[in-house]
């Protein structure tokens, strides 16, 4: 386990970082699982010279679109957290030969384009 504060609380959703350009999990990612046991991190994102952070921002800013396609927009003005975050996982994607969800890879990559084509 090598998740950090605020990674590690019960109410966070946990994102991993990997390199788009070779698929790789970034080294320096936290992995889980929580000090309570929780799976974490739910899933991966691209990183970038700012490291998970950028994969946290790139995350939220999903969450961000997904929340105003639900609510502002309404498609599902009742959507809340547990609801977003499985639409989220539904859509990521696997990589080959590994058995997921895991606590390196969460459910997977990020894939919001997929949830939508799942959901539609």
């Amino acid at each position: 386990t090598t998740l950090t504060i605020p990674s590690s609380g019960t109410s966070i959703i946990a994102v991993g970082g990997y390199n788009a350009a070779d698929g790789r999990i970034y080294p320096p990612s936290g992995r889980g699982p929580s000090t309570i046991g929780k799976l974490e991190p739910l899933l991966v994102a691209p990183v970038s010279q700012g490291g998970t952070s950028t994969a946290a921002a790139l995350t939220g800013g999903i969450f961000a679109l997904l929340l105003e396609w639900a609510v502002v927009r309404g498609n599902n003005p009742i959507i809340n957290s547990a609801a977003a975050v499985t639409f989220a996982i539904r859509g990521t994607e696997k990589t080959e030969n590994i058995l997921f969800p895991n606590n390196i890879w969460g459910f997977g990559t990020i894939n919001i384009y997929e949830s939508f084509r799942k959901l539609l």
